[in-house]
């Protein structure tokens, strides 16, 4: 076999014409996926880039968190919601 190989080594492969479909199709497919899973994680990108740019109006050390335990002080939990939204 490799002496049959180094006999033939340099003369030019020769295709058919009109076999212009390649040897596995299923490699072309996965490309042609990878290649626009690839161009769609780019508009992803692009999009949440321009997203976080966009001015809210919120002052970020403007906010402050609050929660309230109601139970701590004895109330029921029913009289806890009347509290809350008052």
């Amino acid at each position: 076999m490799v002496t049959d190989l180094k006999e033939h080594a340099g003369e030019d492969v020769v295709r058919r014409p009109g076999n212009f479909w390649p040897r596995n199709p299923l490699v072309v497919v996965q490309i042609a996926f990878s290649l626009a899973l690839i161009t769609r994680c780019g508009f992803v990108l692009r999009g949440a880039g321009s997203r976080a740019s966009i001015d809210t109006g919120l002052k970020p050390g403007a906010s402050y968190l609050l929660e309230v335990d109601a139970s701590l002080a004895g109330y029921e939990p029913k009289r806890a919601q009347e509290l809350i939204r008052t």
